[in-house]
């Protein structure tokens, strides 16, 4: 696997669905934020590390059964 420039990652760290806001704010010029977004958008290794960042997201807003009980028995819901 490839890895990433200082740019790309900080890409990678600012991309929630917008490609040229996230190139702007990782450092890209304004004249070309649009078309270096949607290029690094079909990037694999850029596309993986995107995905990896919102299933690590995604993991700690997930509650587990045990945990919610645990919550339930405290709170008395």
């Amino acid at each position: 696997m490839k890895k990433l420039t200082h740019k790309q990652q900080l890409f990678v760290r600012y991309y929630s669905g917008n490609a040229s806001e996230a190139a702007l704010k990782a450092g890209y010029s304004k004249k070309t934020a649009y078309s270096i977004g949607q290029r690094l958008l079909k990037v694999i290794e850029i596309k993986q590390a995107i995905q990896n960042r919102v299933e690590k997201s995604q993991e700690k807003h997930i509650k587990t059964i045990e945990e919610m009980q645990i919550f339930l028995s405290r709170h008395k819901c």
